[in-house]
């Protein structure tokens, strides 16, 4: 009985398993299909259903017992076997069908395939690869799909092992099959994926800009009563094109004349910076000497036309996803972002992530709702480049210095060549070195970057071939509610390099002067020591500070300095704020210690403080103590103007002297301008000091000249505005943030910071009715680029009424040519439509009646027009094709 039960469970099983197919063709528009096996029930003999005697009971249990006793005797006759039971050998003979093929849960394809219970094999490989995406090698993947694979029917999920169901690591590929419902699943090991980036261009669009000309002005002034003044003009002016142009920078003072600083050709070009002319140098890796103006060419990698800097400054992660999922990223236990990603391999954008080193966590939820979390440790930091994008540099030209009273600076015999280069190691580690090589004298220079949980390190050494060694260390660390910096560097500079012309020398003046320009440029000028220590932590509610500095080279005296201070909000409520500050610091001989208390008041237009200290000081020698005050008011017109105007008073009392001052600030889409005046007082002296600045724009391009700017920069647009539209008025949007106002028939000066793409858009303030495209303009932003915009606007005029035919009846349901869109006359005449300014003519047209209403000569108030009851004159069917509005323009 027990074997009879085990052998039909197997044919049970043998039938739910295996059925004869009838191969399938895909369709040219297929949808996967659901299969339902045949179902089997097997009903247990129901005995208390049959009225049998107890002898006939009793002599069945009798055969069974004697069956179940032969069967034992003569185990030879019922053997188990894991062949299938005479009748059912076709189950387990190759079959041919089409199957559905998933990747990742999604559907690729329907595909002809023969199987067995144990192994398939695909008829069209070639096409099933094409299907799969970011595949790393294909030729094996291939090769592995033209062969036999195992069905893995052990891991469909509904069967058994349910914990890992629906999983499997493939060495290249494999598939789960499952044979009841003709379903196919790949499984493609991480390693032959390709790694999807989470920004596909990193580089920033072309530009479109034509010939264009920037000319960037800034003048300072400033004097006292008793003194002459002093000032300087200086500009930058830029000629472009596209992503090349030409630029310089000068300068004019009370003790110079016009100065011209560089000069030189300029070309961003696929991520590299390339300068030809009288340019200034600079570059990564040269950390112990100075920048130099030569007349040379420099070739630099550059990461001004990267777009994603906020994701590549930062450690690379990667992910495996067998499915479409879901990935949240956490810091500190807060979520920071949140995306989808599609399956395989998969890197993820962290440019919401901040600067720093530290553990982040990943949740992951598949489209099956499996879950699970990955920790990282993930580091970011303009410090290190990229870790697609090493940085290098080559300059080279002769030197220049700058001159007081020629155009141009001054010539030496000096040749300079530099050249360095950065890469990113792996996520928290970055190295770079360079080389500067003068007039038979070279400096090498090496450093190391190095990232890690709540701290980071630059260390970099300098050697010269005349003997100047340099070593610098700078080191930032933080650990909960406290982070210290320590900041060192060392320069041992080769004295003998100075150059000091004695007058009992046997050479001749011209050897003199020669060798005086041949050492007039030293690398390495003069030895320094210096170092900072800094120590900062949350304490109560306050802050508290320390700091050490020291600071020695050949020419200065050595100057020590130490410094610890503590602040804390006391009161807050409102636009009230009471803080107390302690602060004591020793400078050498001297020193100062202050306790004060500092009230602060806000609302819409004014800021408001005053501070009153506790303070005991030596200044040279001399000791005080007593009690300083000071107070500030600043108000802000808050948009009551078309610029932005801003008034500063002060006064201010210290232990030595007291002073009154004043400062107004405008800033207008012509420029910026700030004048400051203050008057002080002490035992022996009053004296008046005043000063200011002025910066404006000059911007010229093809049919334009314009004056201008609130910020200044060396890209912008022109807002142009056509059309006739009073009391209208428009706030510029730039990627969805107010940068500006625009008026009509006027043009208006954006200034925007080159490298970038901008989205622009305008939204009407004023009081009318217009009508415009509301339209976002996107443009790509380099030095020396104008992009002019025109956006064309029609004052609209809101008109309503009641109609009447010459019968005096309503005009129902008439539709109204000559309007804005779609304008309709309800049942009983009442209409309103928008019309253009300058429409002369209303048509109202029914089924059975064409005529017009003369809006030639309107009463309109704040773009609105009650044209009351009036009557609609007829017009024949044959004027019909004129009785459309006609606009005057």
């Amino acid at each position: 009985m027990t074997i009879s039960r085990h052998l039909s469970g197997r044919l049970v099983n043998w039938a739910k398993q295996w059925r004869v197919c009838v191969p399938r063709f895909q369709a040219e528009q297929h949808q996967p299909r659901q299969f339902q096996p045949r179902q089997f029930q097997w009903h247990p003999l129901k005995l208390r259903s049959l009225k049998l005697s107890p002898l006939i009971l009793i002599a069945i249990l009798l055969g069974s017992i004697l069956s179940a006793t032969l069967v034992s005797a003569k185990t030879s006759l019922f053997l188990a076997s894991n062949e299938p039971p005479k009748g059912f050998e076709s189950l387990t003979q190759p079959q041919t069908t089409a199957v559905d093929i998933y990747y990742g849960n999604h559907y690729l394809l329907t595909s002809l395939a023969t199987f067995t219970p144990t192994r398939i094999e695909f008829h069209h490989p070639d096409q099933i690869l094409q299907f799969i995406p970011d595949i790393l090698e294909p030729g094996r993947v291939l090769n592995k799909l033209r062969t036999p694979m195992d069905v893995h029917s052990e891991l469909i999920c509904g069967r058994t092992n349910q914990d890992r169901c629906g999983k499997l690591d493939a060495e290249v590929i494999d598939v789960i099959f499952d044979s009841a419902k003709f379903r196919v699943d790949l499984f493609i090991s991480p390693s032959y994926l390709v790694v999807r980036d989470a920004i596909e261009n990193p580089l920033l669009p072309k530009s479109t800009s034509g010939t264009s000309f920037i000319q960037l002005v800034n003048g300072s002034f400033s004097g006292q009563d008793d003194e002459s003044e002093s000032y300087t003009v200086a500009g930058i002016s830029t000629l472009g094109r596209r992503q090349s142009r030409l630029q310089s920078s000068w300068a004019a003072t009370e003790t110079n004349d016009f100065n011209i600083d560089t000069l030189f050709w300029r070309r961003d070009y696929n991520g590299y910076d390339l300068q030809a002319g009288l340019l200034r140098t600079s570059g990564r890796g040269l950390a112990f000497t100075s920048q130099q103006d030569i007349t040379g060419i420099s070739a630099t990698t550059t990461l001004n036309t990267r777009t994603d800097l906020a994701y590549s400054r930062g450690s690379e992660i990667q992910l495996f996803l067998s499915s479409r999922s879901r990935v949240e990223i956490f810091k500190d236990k807060r979520l920071v972002d949140t995306r989808f990603y599609d399956i395989g391999n998969q890197a993820l954008d962290t440019s919401r992530l901040p600067d720093g080193a530290y553990n982040i966590v990943l949740k992951i939820r598949d489209s099956s709702g499996n879950r699970r979390e990955e920790t990282h440790f993930f580091v970011k930091s303009p410090k290190l480049p990229p870790k697609d994008a090493p940085q290098y540099f080559i300059h080279f030209g002769k030197i220049y210095t700058p001159a007081e009273l020629d155009l141009f600076p001054n010539e030496t015999p000096s040749w300079l060549f530099r050249s360095g280069y950065a890469e990113r190691i792996n996520d928290s580690l970055g190295a770079e070195v360079a080389l500067l090589t003068t007039q038979g004298q070279s400096i090498f220079e090496s450093g190391v970057f190095w990232f890690g949980p709540g701290y980071d390190l630059h260390a970099s050494l300098m050697a010269g071939t005349e003997g100047d060694l340099g070593f610098a260390f700078n080191t930032q660390y933080r650990l909960g509610i406290a982070s210290a910096s320590y900041n060192f560097r060392r320069i041992w500079a080769d004295q003998d390099l100075d150059f000091n012309i004695d007058d009992d020398s046997d050479e001749d003046e011209e050897s003199l002067i020669e060798d005086f320009f041949e050492q007039r440029f030293d690398p390495v000028p003069r030895s320094t020591l210096q170092s900072t220590l800094s120590f900062n932590m949350l304490l109560g509610k306050g802050n508290l500070g320390l700091q050490s500095r020291y600071n020695h080279n050949r020419f200065e005296d050595k100057r020590t300095s130490y410094s610890i201070r503590y602040q804390r909000p006391l009161f807050r409520t409102g636009p009230y704020q009471i803080n107390l500050s302690t602060h004591i610091a020793k400078d050498d001989d001297d020193y100062q210690a202050l306790v004060g208390i500092a009230l602060r008041h806000s609302d819409k237009h004014w800021n408001n403080s005053v501070n009153a200290r506790l303070a005991s000081e030596k200044n040279q020698g001399i000791s005080d103590t007593g009690v300083t005050l000071n107070g500030q008011s600043t108000w802000n017109d808050k948009d009551l103007y078309e610029g932005d105007l801003q008034g500063t008073l002060r006064a201010n009392k210290d232990l030595q002297e007291s002073s009154l001052g004043a400062e107004v600030e405008y800033n207008s889409r012509l420029g910026q301008s700030r004048f400051a005046v203050e008057e002080s007082h002490s035992e022996n002296d009053t004296v008046l000091q005043y000063g200011g600045n002025l910066a404006f724009s000059l911007i010229a391009a093809k049919d334009l000249f314009a004056f201008g700017g609130k910020q200044q920069s060396t890209g912008a647009a022109v807002i142009n505005i056509d059309g006739d539209a009073q009391n209208s008025k428009f706030d510029i949007y730039v990627n969805g943030q107010r940068r500006g106002e625009a008026i009509p028939n006027a043009k208006t000066v954006l200034s925007l910071a080159p490298y970038q793409t901008y989205n622009i858009r305008l939204r009407p303030t004023g009081a009318g009715f217009i009508s415009f495209n509301d339209e976002i303009k996107t443009i790509t932003i380099y030095p020396g680029n104008v992009e002019q915009l025109t956006w064309e606007i029609q004052e609209i005029i809101v008109v309503f009424g009641r109609v009447f035919n010459s019968d005096g009846q309503p005009i129902a349901n008439a539709r109204i040519n000559g309007a804005q869109g779609l304008a309709t006359s309800d049942t009983i005449g009442l209409f309103q439509a928008e019309i253009k300014k300058g429409t002369r003519e209303l048509v109202f047209q029914t089924l059975d009646l064409n005529c017009k209403v003369d809006t030639s000569n309107l009463t309109v108030y704040q773009g609105i027009a009650n044209l009351g009851n009036i009557t609609c004159l007829n017009t024949s069917l044959e004027e019909e094709a004129l009785e459309n509005a006609i606009i005057l323009k």
